[in-house]
């Protein structure tokens, strides 16, 4: 019996030490689960959105990062944050905080004023209004939209919260159509224009749009553009919430339901904090233009904080990337072309001018050769007493002709017959020609036919351009057959001879 007694005051020992330890393990493990949740706990970090367009392949992130509490946390830099592109770590980033950024908060208030409005709605919209105009800082200025019908700006950014309460009160509901997107547009522009660099566009609105020319997505494009949020307050029974929720994801901003309970005074501190809470994230990216979706992962490591946000990121597919060069590369690139085109120009004039200058001289050289008694003139011209000085050797019975024209085509295409007279035939740019021809490129006195018992021979008189027969430089005085092409300038003719009375 004594025996059986210590056997289960043993076995009651042992019971009491397990119990003892499973209810130490039970005290602990929630503790141990308490703290590592802590560390991991989230969400801390929010990605705004993701800027790859502006100037690819720069890209921004903008991010949103909170302490436990929502309180701001300055301070972070590249050590706190790393980025990945489709799971590759991004080496080298920038972290830009936005509660260094100076200035004031400018905000635009864009309130609906359309007949979808309820009365109720509307007197709630206007409070909720007031109690955020109430909130801002001395130096914050607000700009007052509403909108129904058409678009109407009340007041332009000002600080007078007087001023503003009072035309706050004054909007009353009317129209048939609810011009939501145009207004968000506008109040995007108002705020781009002015060029602050805390700003934010609050739409207090049932999420009913009839009759606006622009469409969601140019909102939220100019939106990210500008880099302006957009916060909705909304009834919280509005059948368009979904969209709203969506534009203010994409652009950064939020939406906040509101039942009449008046919850809306904090709006101003939440607009506030959330911007001091931004930061941007700026690096090179290695991703190709490919049109395919891409994982961008950004990691946050801050004292116990530890938080992971990713966002899918498409580039546009470019089939050419052509580099635009600087204004300073234009202007070194047309300074180059025109020493070339300059050097060109003087190349060309030299070459030219000593041609002609060679050509003058073999023509002076040939006639003096033809003409061993030298009765040539400046001009090359034969007179009547040196008809007999021109060798027999190039006058052939079957190229002398009693009667000689030439054959020109006009613009129309017809072709007109010129007589060649008697004695020098001569063509030039200057009145007193035979055949005048009105270009730069033909001589005063540019060439001559003339006619010797019945040959005739063509003489270029040491013209700047040069005459052609039959597309070869005239070089010496040629007699001239039928069907011989001459070319002056650009002023081209045919000489026809026969010997027909």
């Amino acid at each position: 019996m004594l025996t059986i007694l210590k056997w289960i005051i043993n076995i009651m020992k042992l019971l009491l030490i397990r119990i003892a330890i499973l209810l130490s393990v039970g005290f602990t493990l929630p503790f141990l689960l308490n703290v590592e949740s802590s560390v991991y706990a989230g969400p801390f970090l929010k990605i705004n959105r993701i800027d790859s367009e502006s100037a690819f392949p720069k890209i921004n992130i903008f991010l949103t990062i909170q302490n436990i509490d929502h309180s701001l946390i300055t301070g972070l830099n590249e050590e706190n944050i790393q980025v990945y592109e489709d799971g590759y770590r991004v080496n080298y980033i920038k972290v830009k905080s936005q509660s260094k950024t100076k200035g004031f908060l400018s905000l635009v208030f864009s309130i609906d004023s359309s007949r979808s409005i309820s009365k109720i709605f509307l007197k709630e919209i206007k409070k909720s209004a007031k109690e955020i105009a109430n909130s801002i800082g001395p130096m914050d200025k607000i700009a007052l939209f509403r909108f129904n019908d058409d678009v109407t700006l009340l007041s332009n950014f000002s600080s007078n919260k007087l001023d503003i309460y009072k035309k706050i009160e004054r909007i009353t509901t009317h129209g048939k159509k609810t011009l939501l997107y145009n207004c968000i547009y506008d109040s995007i522009d108002l705020l781009h224009k002015a060029d602050v660099p805390k700003k934010a566009v609050i739409v207090f609105t049932d999420g009913r749009d009839e009759g606006s020319s622009v469409r969601i997505e140019d909102i939220i494009a100019y939106s990210k553009e500008a880099s302006i949020p957009i916060y909705f307050i909304c009834l919280k029974s509005s059948e368009h919430i979904n969209t709203l929720a969506r534009i203010s994801k994409l652009t950064g901003g939020n939406l906040i339901f509101s039942n009449g309970n008046g919850a809306i005074d904090s709006m101003y501190n939440t607009i506030l904090n959330r911007i001091k809470s931004q930061y941007i994230v700026k690096y090179q990216s290695i991703l190709e233009p490919d049109g395919k979706a891409h994982t961008i992962d950004v990691r946050l490591k801050y004292d116990h904080l530890r938080d992971q946000a990713s966002a899918n990121l498409e580039i546009k597919k470019k089939i050419n990337l052509i580099y635009m060069p600087s204004l300073s590369e234009i202007l070194l690139i047309s300074l180059i072309l025109l020493l070339i085109a300059l050097l060109i120009f003087i190349v060309v004039y030299s070459f030219r001018k000593n041609n002609n200058l060679i050509e003058t001289l073999t023509q002076s050289a040939n006639i003096v050769k033809m003409y061993p008694d030298n009765k040539t003139d400046d001009c090359c011209e034969i007179n009547s007493s040196d008809e007999n000085h021109i060798p027999s050797v190039i006058a052939t019975s079957d190229r002398n002709y009693s009667k000689s024209w030439l054959m020109q085509k006009d613009k129309s295409g017809n072709w007109n017959k010129i007589r060649i007279t008697p004695g020098d035939f001569t063509f030039g740019s200057e009145e007193g020609n035979n055949v005048i021809i009105k270009s730069k490129a033909v001589s005063p006195i540019h060439a001559k036919i003339k006619a010797v018992n019945d040959y005739y021979y063509l003489f270029d008189l040491a013209s700047d351009t040069g005459t052609f027969i039959n597309d070869k430089k005239l070089l010496r005085p040629k007699q001239l057959i039928d069907w011989d092409e001459v070319r002056i300038g650009k002023a081209n003719f045919i000489f026809r001879g026969t010997n027909l009375a």
